[in-house]
């Protein structure tokens, strides 16, 4: 018994040390494959569609800098700041699990 509750103790340190960035912040979901779909009119389950990734970049626009990750859509992140420019917005948001942080467009998300 005392075993278990150690383990259940560790589990619950490693995912609060994971977590710990993503905790108290608001939450944003990158376009999801329905969308994906509809936009080049292909069905959801085309390789069109399940090939798609957003790119994740280092700074925002107009000089982006290099691509810090390729998600895949539906990919729930955590919003960190928010930027306008040009009549445009961006978000600087982070994986749930610290893991990715970069610039993504509004038209990225849902």
């Amino acid at each position: 018994m005392k075993k278990l509750s150690t383990v259940l103790l560790l589990l619950l340190v490693i995912q609060v040390l994971f977590l710990a960035p993503a905790f108290g912040t608001e939450r944003i979901q990158l376009v999801t494959y329905e969308n994906v779909a509809a936009k080049y009119g292909v069905s959801v389950k085309s390789s069109v569609a399940r090939r798609y990734r957003i790119n994740l970049w280092q700074r925002p626009a107009p000089n982006r800098g290099t691509i810090v990750a390729k998600l895949k859509p539906g990919t729930v992140m955590a919003l960190i700041d928010t930027i306008q420019h040009n009549g445009e917005t961006y978000y600087l948001v982070e994986t749930l699990d610290g893991e990715h942080r970069g610039w993504v467009n509004e038209t990225q998300t849902d």
